[in-house]
């Protein structure tokens, strides 16, 4: 995954979103479709009690969508 790591602590999934080299997380199709991945394999997964997401971002979650993205 590239905006998405994750880390299992017993029956909780912390999951990190991080987009590289971007200043802020910014809403775009790649992030979309790996969010649409993780929520089916959780889903499937009796062994997850519980999801916590966090931003690896310093000062924001997410800061929006990405424009051009849009413009398309």
């Amino acid at each position: 995954m590239d905006y998405l790591s994750i880390e299992e602590q017993e029956s909780i999934t912390v999951i990190t979103l991080n987009q590289e080299g971007e200043k802020v997380n910014k809403l775009n199709e790649t992030l979309i479709e790996e969010f649409d991945e993780l929520l089916d394999r959780f889903e499937e997964d009796e062994n997850i009690e519980g999801m916590v997401l966090i931003s690896g971002k310093e000062d924001n979650f997410i800061a929006g969508a990405d424009v051009e993205m849009l413009k398309k």
